[in-house]
């Protein structure tokens, strides 16, 4: 009775933590979409000052990199890397808004942003949602945590024999 019980509640564990995936993606999309909307303003006000020095983009961060002031060269680095970042975030924030329901899972995995994903975990509540796909996932979850269970007790029933 006891190990029926376990395994129960193994499955009914991982059922909980999966369904909760698609909230969190949810919220770890519109995280990603509040970043991306910052860096597209700072970009642009990089391009208003660019385009006043009469230079595109490319050639002003360059002319800043080239700089014999280490200030200047940081700011330029600085510039470019914000560049850079908001096109990994625009690929990833296109890849997460398109993906279908069933898809979220690995474009999520594949277009990660760790410091964006931890901020998202630490304000992150618990909902209940009532979908297809939580549902998908509640099920998912639950086969996963009988795995585990029986992983476990497996190795724990092979050890005492």
């Amino acid at each position: 009775m006891i190990r029926k019980t376990i395994f129960f509640l193994f499955g009914l564990t991982g059922a909980v933590l999966l369904s909760q995936f698609p909230e969190f993606f949810q919220q770890y999309a519109q995280r990603v979409g509040g970043h991306l909307a910052e860096l597209n303003h700072q970009v642009v006000e990089l391009e208003n000052r660019a385009a006043l020095d009469r230079k595109d983009t490319a050639v002003y961060l360059r002319h800043l990199m080239d700089s014999e002031d280490g200030a200047v060269r940081r700011e330029g680095r600085h510039l470019a890397e914000l560049v850079e970042r908001r096109s990994r975030l625009t690929q990833a924030y296109e890849a997460l808004a398109t993906a279908d329901p069933w898809w979220r899972a690995p474009r999520f995995l594949r277009h990660i942003d760790w410091p964006i994903a931890g901020a998202t975990l630490k304000a992150y509540r618990m909902a209940m949602p009532i979908t297809s796909e939580s549902a998908l996932y509640s099920a998912a979850g639950f086969l996963f945590g009988i795995m585990i269970y029986g992983l476990l007790f497996r190795r724990r029933s092979l050890h005492e024999t």
